[in-house]
């Protein structure tokens, strides 16, 4: 994955085009009479996430009109709209766009970038204006803060965004630096990207990354949420600023500081929310618990199998497979669910000699076979994620060793001395499909990185000893 800096104007354009962008501009995010969200506010109804007093998806099955509501309605047409009750999933693309119309803002991306290059204080005190000028045309400085080794000190944003290229550069040139030096990588690279440093359209993203919540007319939401507020409500108000009294410097140089300020938290809580150990990514996407799954220590397969066959213990196929024995059991045995759920979890207790019977069925008779995701921590590489096919499950009860092949080793970047795999099983079968096709180890052979032999799947040193020996007697 490729990550590319983003013209937030740009992007604004393409949304609205594609309709999947809306302009926020109301302070007001709930209607007072109504108490439901506004239109072009931050918790609008157009992010397709609605405010109710029950934290539930009952809205997501629903007619056009919304009279029917839930999945026990779906299929059923509804006698007010004539449509029928479907699944609609939030729109995660969908955008709000705050829009400062007669000021520049720093992306917050290159805040960063340039406090880097210049310091993190000497750019929040070239930002911030702390002066004021008396009827004399004279400035007084706040002195408490005043920093006279700094030339730009409190210029303001007006002026820094004129200035900027001067002001990085002199801050560079204070200090030699070598040519692979990373102040000089970052400069180079605000240099590149000079078009993309100030913005005037700021994106609100789904709700459903910034939840909201009423109960009982008490409003919950994420912190996040206040910060998005507190910067609409100053753009708001320096775009109301119609007069030249209004627009002088002492009146909105303040006040552009202070979104600054407000964009820049938004952009630290974002961070914070999806990066680090405890992190949406990790925590929500790569860390989370998941069904149907286990984790077995490996050992090496001693019967013949292709690259992507590998051989589980009885138990971990008992969990992955569970409902499906079930079902198996009920119609073999011809007996109610509840004494088939019992007969399975007798079958986890001891070894079933009928029900391995039918799980070797299971793997003969599905159609494609049975297939699961083998993965090993943490994910780094391209190869660390293989999808494989169940062709066996062991008898012996506390043999809790999964049995894969040699060749696959490198990928998984894997050895025989007591390293855990995980593995998923896979019930969809459009969703295995897409994964067999970036996933599957016979279709990593040839290399993606230039079209030769992926030397990651030859033959270990062991059996290219082995085979010269077996090759010359």
């Amino acid at each position: 994955m490729q990550l590319k800096v983003i013209n937030l104007k740009e992007q604004y354009e393409e949304d609205m085009k594609n309709g999947v962008g809306f302009i926020i501009d109301n302070i007001n995010s709930i209607d007072k009479k109504t108490k439901k969200n506004t239109l072009n506010g931050i918790f609008s109804p157009y992010y397709g996430y609605n405010m109710t007093d029950e934290i539930e998806y009952s809205d997501k099955y629903t007619c056009e009109c919304k009279a029917l509501k839930g999945k026990f309605f779906e299929g059923e047409v509804c006698a007010e709209c004539g449509t029928k009750v479907e699944f609609h999933d939030i729109e995660i693309e969908k955008t709000g766009w705050i829009i400062s119309e007669n000021y520049d803002l720093i992306n917050p991306l290159f805040y960063h970038y340039l406090g880097l290059i210049i310091g993190q204080k000497n750019l929040t005190n070239i930002l911030r204006f702390d002066h004021q000028i008396d009827k004399d045309g004279n400035i007084h400085y706040d002195m408490d803060n005043y920093d006279a080794n700094n030339p730009y000190y409190s210029i303001g944003m007006l002026k820094f965004k004129e200035q900027w290229k001067e002001i990085l550069d002199y801050f560079m040139d204070k200090k030699h630096y070598a040519d692979n030096n990373t102040k000089v990588l970052i400069y180079n690279f605000i240099i590149e990207h000079k078009d993309d440093i100030f913005i005037r359209h700021i994106p609100v993203y789904n709700l459903l990354l910034r939840p909201v919540v009423l109960i009982k007319n008490n409003l919950l939401y994420s912190d996040i949420n206040k910060k998005f507020q507190s910067l609409l409500s100053n753009i708001m108000i320096i775009n109301k600023k119609q007069t030249e009294i209004d627009r002088i410097e002492s009146k909105i140089l303040p006040l552009l500081y202070q979104c600054q300020f407000n964009l820049n938290e938004i952009y630290d809580m974002t961070i914070d929310n999806i990066a680090g150990k405890g992190g949406h990514i990790r925590n929500c996407m790569l860390g989370m618990r998941l069904n149907y799954s286990s984790r077995s220590v490996i050992v090496p397969s001693i019967e013949h199998r292709r690259v992507n066959e590998i051989v589980i213990p009885y138990l971990a196929f008992m969990e992955m497979f569970k409902f499906e024995l079930i079902k198996i059991m009920q119609s073999e045995y011809n007996i109610n669910i509840v004494d088939a759920f019992d007969k399975w979890l007798e079958g986890t207790l001891n070894f079933d000699k009928k029900i391995y019977k039918l799980i070797m069925l299971m793997i003969e008779k599905t159609e494609g076979g049975l297939k699961c995701i083998l993965n090993r921590n943490p994910t780094l590489d391209y190869g660390s994620i293989l999808v494989c096919k169940i062709v066996g499950v062991k008898q012996d009860y506390d043999d809790l060793t999964m049995s894969i092949p040699i060749n696959i080793l490198q990928l998984l970047d894997a050895d025989f001395d007591g390293d855990v795999l995980n593995y998923v099983s896979l019930k969809d079968k459009v969703i295995t499909k897409i994964l067999e096709e970036a996933f599957d180890p016979r279709y990593m052979y040839i290399s993606k990185n230039d079209g030769m032999f992926n030397e990651e799947l030859h033959l270990i040193k062991n059996q290219a000893i082995n085979l010269w020996s077996f090759c010359n007697k």
